[in-house]
Protein backbone atom coordinates (compact mmCIF):
# COMPACT_ATOMS: atom_id res chain seq x y z
CA UNK A 1 0.00 0.00 0.00
CA UNK A 2 2.86 2.31 0.86
CA UNK A 3 4.50 1.59 -2.49
CA UNK A 4 1.26 2.35 -4.33
CA UNK A 5 0.98 5.67 -2.49
CA UNK A 6 4.55 6.53 -3.47
CA UNK A 7 3.83 5.85 -7.17
CA UNK A 8 0.67 7.99 -7.09
CA UNK A 9 2.50 10.78 -5.30
CA UNK A 10 5.33 10.66 -7.85
CA UNK A 11 2.86 10.68 -10.76
CA UNK A 12 1.10 13.66 -9.23
CA UNK A 13 4.43 15.48 -8.87
CA UNK A 14 5.26 14.81 -12.51
CA UNK A 15 1.84 16.09 -13.59
CA UNK A 16 2.24 19.19 -11.45
CA UNK A 17 5.68 19.82 -12.95
CA UNK A 18 4.29 19.50 -16.48
CA UNK A 19 1.38 21.83 -15.68
CA UNK A 20 3.78 24.30 -14.09
CA UNK A 21 6.00 24.17 -17.15
CA UNK A 22 3.05 24.84 -19.48
CA UNK A 23 1.94 27.73 -17.29
CA UNK A 24 5.45 29.19 -17.30
CA UNK A 25 5.66 28.86 -21.10
CA UNK A 26 2.38 30.73 -21.54
CA UNK A 27 3.40 33.39 -19.00
CA UNK A 28 6.61 34.00 -20.95
CA UNK A 29 4.77 34.12 -24.27
CA UNK A 30 2.23 36.62 -22.91
CA UNK A 31 5.02 38.72 -21.40
CA UNK A 32 6.81 38.88 -24.76
CA UNK A 33 3.61 39.95 -26.54
CA UNK A 34 3.19 42.71 -23.97
CA UNK A 35 6.79 43.88 -24.38
CA UNK A 36 6.60 43.92 -28.18
CA UNK A 37 3.39 45.97 -28.08
CA UNK A 38 4.95 48.45 -25.63
CA UNK A 39 8.27 48.76 -27.45
CA UNK A 40 6.82 49.10 -30.95
CA UNK A 41 3.69 51.10 -30.14
CA UNK A 42 2.87 53.35 -33.07
CA UNK A 43 4.95 51.26 -35.47
CA UNK A 44 3.07 47.99 -35.88
CA UNK A 45 -0.28 49.39 -34.68
CA UNK A 46 -1.65 52.85 -33.94
CA UNK A 47 -0.82 54.05 -30.43
CA UNK A 48 -4.53 54.32 -29.59
CA UNK A 49 -4.98 50.68 -30.55
CA UNK A 50 -2.00 49.57 -28.45
CA UNK A 51 -3.30 51.58 -25.48
CA UNK A 52 -6.62 49.76 -25.87
CA UNK A 53 -4.92 46.36 -26.00
CA UNK A 54 -2.94 47.05 -22.82
CA UNK A 55 -5.66 48.81 -20.83
CA UNK A 56 -6.94 46.91 -17.79
CA UNK A 57 -10.60 45.95 -17.39
CA UNK A 58 -11.52 48.70 -14.95
CA UNK A 59 -9.53 51.46 -16.63
CA UNK A 60 -11.59 53.90 -18.67
CA UNK A 61 -10.99 56.16 -21.62
CA UNK A 62 -11.31 59.86 -20.72
CA UNK A 63 -14.45 59.94 -22.91
CA UNK A 64 -16.11 57.11 -20.97
CA UNK A 65 -18.19 58.37 -18.06
CA UNK A 66 -20.41 56.07 -16.06
CA UNK A 67 -23.79 57.06 -14.72
CA UNK A 68 -23.13 54.84 -11.72
CA UNK A 69 -20.26 55.90 -9.48
CA UNK A 70 -18.99 52.36 -9.02
CA UNK A 71 -17.84 50.22 -11.92
CA UNK A 72 -19.74 46.90 -11.70
CA UNK A 73 -17.93 43.69 -10.90
CA UNK A 74 -18.60 41.79 -14.11
CA UNK A 75 -18.29 38.05 -14.53
CA UNK A 76 -15.16 37.22 -16.53
CA UNK A 77 -14.91 33.86 -18.26
CA UNK A 78 -11.66 32.58 -19.74
CA UNK A 79 -13.03 30.25 -22.42
CA UNK A 80 -11.60 30.46 -25.92
CA UNK A 81 -14.93 31.76 -27.28
CA UNK A 82 -15.86 34.03 -24.38
CA UNK A 83 -16.23 37.79 -24.86
CA UNK A 84 -12.69 39.19 -24.51
CA UNK A 85 -11.84 40.73 -21.15
CA UNK A 86 -9.35 43.55 -20.80
CA UNK A 87 -6.39 43.73 -21.05
CA UNK A 88 -7.06 42.44 -24.55
CA UNK A 89 -3.45 41.46 -25.21
CA UNK A 90 -3.92 38.51 -22.81
CA UNK A 91 -6.67 37.10 -25.05
CA UNK A 92 -4.44 37.57 -28.10
CA UNK A 93 -1.60 35.84 -26.26
CA UNK A 94 -3.84 32.93 -25.26
CA UNK A 95 -5.16 32.41 -28.80
CA UNK A 96 -1.67 32.54 -30.33
CA UNK A 97 -0.21 30.28 -27.63
CA UNK A 98 -2.97 27.68 -28.09
CA UNK A 99 -2.39 27.91 -31.84
CA UNK A 100 1.33 27.33 -31.22
CA UNK A 101 0.70 24.27 -29.03
CA UNK A 102 -2.16 22.74 -31.04
CA UNK A 103 -0.94 23.63 -34.51
CA UNK A 104 -4.24 25.21 -35.56
CA UNK A 105 -6.53 28.16 -34.89
CA UNK A 106 -10.19 27.17 -34.62
CA UNK A 107 -13.07 29.58 -35.21
CA UNK A 108 -16.80 28.98 -35.10
CA UNK A 109 -19.60 30.93 -36.77
CA UNK A 110 -23.35 30.56 -36.17
CA UNK A 111 -25.41 29.23 -39.08
CA UNK A 112 -26.88 31.83 -41.49
CA UNK A 113 -24.15 34.30 -40.56
CA UNK A 114 -21.26 34.79 -42.95
CA UNK A 115 -18.25 37.06 -43.01
CA UNK A 116 -17.42 39.28 -45.95
CA UNK A 117 -13.71 38.55 -46.30
CA UNK A 118 -11.11 37.81 -48.91
CA UNK A 119 -10.61 34.14 -47.99
CA UNK A 120 -7.36 33.81 -49.93
CA UNK A 121 -5.82 36.82 -48.19
CA UNK A 122 -7.00 35.58 -44.80
CA UNK A 123 -5.54 32.11 -45.43
CA UNK A 124 -2.19 33.59 -46.51
CA UNK A 125 -2.02 35.55 -43.27
CA UNK A 126 -2.82 32.40 -41.28
CA UNK A 127 -0.14 30.44 -43.11
CA UNK A 128 2.39 33.17 -42.30
CA UNK A 129 1.47 33.18 -38.59
CA UNK A 130 1.54 29.38 -38.50
CA UNK A 131 5.08 29.35 -39.91
CA UNK A 132 6.34 31.97 -37.44
CA UNK A 133 4.84 30.08 -34.50
CA UNK A 134 6.67 26.94 -35.62
CA UNK A 135 9.91 28.95 -35.74
CA UNK A 136 9.13 30.24 -32.23
CA UNK A 137 9.03 26.65 -30.95
CA UNK A 138 12.46 25.96 -32.43
CA UNK A 139 14.15 28.93 -30.75
CA UNK A 140 15.32 29.40 -27.16
CA UNK A 141 16.60 32.94 -27.66
CA UNK A 142 14.37 35.65 -26.17
CA UNK A 143 15.41 38.23 -28.78
CA UNK A 144 14.61 35.81 -31.60
CA UNK A 145 11.24 34.97 -30.08
CA UNK A 146 10.37 38.65 -29.67
CA UNK A 147 11.35 39.22 -33.29
CA UNK A 148 9.01 36.45 -34.41
CA UNK A 149 6.14 37.86 -32.34
CA UNK A 150 6.84 41.28 -33.87
CA UNK A 151 6.62 39.76 -37.37
CA UNK A 152 3.33 38.08 -36.46
CA UNK A 153 1.75 41.28 -35.16
CA UNK A 154 3.03 43.25 -38.17
CA UNK A 155 1.45 40.69 -40.48
CA UNK A 156 -1.85 40.56 -38.61
CA UNK A 157 -2.33 44.33 -38.43
CA UNK A 158 -5.50 45.62 -36.75
CA UNK A 159 -7.86 43.41 -38.76
CA UNK A 160 -5.96 40.27 -37.85
CA UNK A 161 -5.86 41.29 -34.18
CA UNK A 162 -9.65 41.70 -34.28
CA UNK A 163 -9.92 38.21 -35.79
CA UNK A 164 -8.03 36.79 -32.80
CA UNK A 165 -10.41 38.61 -30.46
CA UNK A 166 -13.39 36.98 -32.17
CA UNK A 167 -14.44 40.11 -34.07
CA UNK A 168 -16.11 39.34 -37.40
CA UNK A 169 -16.09 41.38 -40.59
CA UNK A 170 -19.24 41.85 -42.65
CA UNK A 171 -20.52 44.53 -45.02
CA UNK A 172 -20.57 47.69 -42.90
CA UNK A 173 -18.17 46.44 -40.21
CA UNK A 174 -16.05 49.03 -38.41
CA UNK A 175 -12.54 47.93 -37.45
CA UNK A 176 -12.23 49.12 -33.84
CA UNK A 177 -11.55 47.32 -30.57
CA UNK A 178 -14.56 46.05 -28.62
CA UNK A 179 -15.67 47.89 -25.47
CA UNK A 180 -14.71 46.40 -22.11
CA UNK A 181 -16.82 43.88 -20.23
CA UNK A 182 -17.30 46.31 -17.36
CA UNK A 183 -18.72 48.89 -19.78
CA UNK A 184 -21.27 46.59 -21.39
CA UNK A 185 -22.27 45.17 -18.00
CA UNK A 186 -22.72 48.65 -16.55
CA UNK A 187 -25.09 49.71 -19.32
CA UNK A 188 -26.95 46.39 -19.07
CA UNK A 189 -27.46 46.52 -15.29
CA UNK A 190 -28.16 50.28 -15.15
CA UNK A 191 -31.67 51.06 -13.87
CA UNK A 192 -33.96 51.78 -16.81
CA UNK A 193 -35.14 54.96 -15.11
CA UNK A 194 -34.03 56.91 -12.07
CA UNK A 195 -36.38 55.60 -9.38
CA UNK A 196 -36.85 52.10 -10.81
CA UNK A 197 -35.37 48.83 -9.58
CA UNK A 198 -35.67 47.04 -12.92
CA UNK A 199 -32.46 47.13 -14.97
CA UNK A 200 -32.25 48.07 -18.65
CA UNK A 201 -31.39 44.47 -19.48
CA UNK A 202 -34.25 42.98 -17.47
CA UNK A 203 -36.75 45.42 -18.95
CA UNK A 204 -35.61 44.54 -22.47
CA UNK A 205 -35.80 40.81 -21.72
CA UNK A 206 -39.34 41.08 -20.31
CA UNK A 207 -40.41 42.55 -23.67
CA UNK A 208 -38.35 40.14 -25.76
CA UNK A 209 -38.65 36.65 -24.27
CA UNK A 210 -42.19 36.09 -25.65
CA UNK A 211 -40.63 35.62 -29.10
CA UNK A 212 -39.55 32.14 -28.01
CA UNK A 213 -42.82 30.23 -27.75
CA UNK A 214 -41.09 27.35 -25.94
CA UNK A 215 -39.37 29.56 -23.33
CA UNK A 216 -36.46 27.12 -23.56
CA UNK A 217 -33.64 29.56 -24.22
CA UNK A 218 -34.67 32.97 -22.90
CA UNK A 219 -36.68 31.51 -20.03
CA UNK A 220 -39.53 33.50 -18.50
CA UNK A 221 -39.27 36.93 -16.92
CA UNK A 222 -41.36 36.57 -13.76
CA UNK A 223 -41.28 37.34 -10.05
CA UNK A 224 -39.98 40.43 -8.31
CA UNK A 225 -37.95 43.04 -10.13
CA UNK A 226 -34.88 41.72 -8.34
CA UNK A 227 -35.62 38.23 -9.68
CA UNK A 228 -36.08 39.62 -13.19
CA UNK A 229 -32.74 41.43 -12.93
CA UNK A 230 -30.95 38.25 -11.84
CA UNK A 231 -32.59 36.22 -14.61
CA UNK A 232 -31.52 38.80 -17.21
CA UNK A 233 -27.95 38.70 -15.87
CA UNK A 234 -27.90 34.91 -16.26
CA UNK A 235 -29.10 35.20 -19.86
CA UNK A 236 -26.36 37.70 -20.68
CA UNK A 237 -23.80 35.42 -18.99
CA UNK A 238 -24.77 32.64 -21.42
CA UNK A 239 -24.30 34.92 -24.41
CA UNK A 240 -20.95 36.34 -23.32
CA UNK A 241 -19.53 32.96 -22.29
CA UNK A 242 -20.03 31.63 -25.83
CA UNK A 243 -19.53 34.81 -27.87
CA UNK A 244 -18.53 33.21 -31.17
CA UNK A 245 -19.83 36.20 -33.15
CA UNK A 246 -18.80 39.75 -32.22
CA UNK A 247 -19.26 42.50 -34.76
CA UNK A 248 -19.20 46.29 -34.66
CA UNK A 249 -21.03 47.47 -37.74
CA UNK A 250 -23.18 50.21 -39.21
CA UNK A 251 -26.96 50.38 -39.19
CA UNK A 252 -28.86 52.78 -41.48
CA UNK A 253 -27.96 56.45 -40.95
CA UNK A 254 -24.40 55.43 -39.98
CA UNK A 255 -25.37 54.28 -36.48
CA UNK A 256 -22.56 52.08 -35.11
CA UNK A 257 -23.56 49.14 -32.92
CA UNK A 258 -21.90 46.24 -31.13
CA UNK A 259 -23.54 42.88 -31.82
CA UNK A 260 -22.69 39.74 -29.82
CA UNK A 261 -24.13 36.30 -30.59
CA UNK A 262 -23.55 32.80 -29.26
CA UNK A 263 -23.18 29.57 -31.23
CA UNK A 264 -26.97 29.17 -31.45
CA UNK A 265 -27.36 32.71 -32.80
CA UNK A 266 -28.96 34.29 -29.72
CA UNK A 267 -27.44 37.63 -28.91
CA UNK A 268 -27.51 41.20 -27.64
CA UNK A 269 -26.76 44.70 -28.93
CA UNK A 270 -25.14 47.82 -27.54
CA UNK A 271 -24.01 51.13 -28.93
CA UNK A 272 -20.56 50.60 -30.47
CA UNK A 273 -18.84 51.89 -27.32
CA UNK A 274 -20.95 49.69 -25.03
CA UNK A 275 -22.40 52.68 -23.17
CA UNK A 276 -26.03 52.04 -24.18
CA UNK A 277 -27.74 48.62 -24.14
CA UNK A 278 -30.01 48.26 -27.18
CA UNK A 279 -31.74 44.92 -26.66
CA UNK A 280 -31.62 41.21 -27.43
CA UNK A 281 -31.35 39.37 -30.74
CA UNK A 282 -33.01 36.24 -32.08
CA UNK A 283 -31.07 33.74 -34.21
CA UNK A 284 -31.00 34.63 -37.90
CA UNK A 285 -33.90 33.04 -39.80
CA UNK A 286 -34.36 32.82 -43.56
CA UNK A 287 -37.90 34.23 -43.16
CA UNK A 288 -37.31 36.10 -39.91
CA UNK A 289 -38.89 39.43 -40.84
CA UNK A 290 -42.11 37.84 -42.10
CA UNK A 291 -42.73 35.99 -38.82
CA UNK A 292 -41.56 38.76 -36.50
CA UNK A 293 -38.52 36.69 -35.43
CA UNK A 294 -40.79 34.37 -33.44
CA UNK A 295 -39.89 30.73 -33.11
Amino acid sequence: MGKLYFVNKKTKSIKMAVLGSVKNEYTLFSKLVYEVLKEYSGCILAMETVDGLLRKENERKPSETLKNEQIPQCKITSGINSYPAYPLYTKISRILYDWLKNGKCDTRTPELLEECRNKTEKQMSRDFVDQKLKEYLLSDEICTRKGLILEILENLKLRGILDLLGMKQTVGSVDILPPSLSTIWESFTRKHKQNAELSCGARALSKHCHRDSTSQWWGTSTGSEGNKNEHANQVLDKILADAVWINIHLLPHDVKILEVRNQLGYGARWSYDGMIFRGFLEPQMSDGHSVGWRH
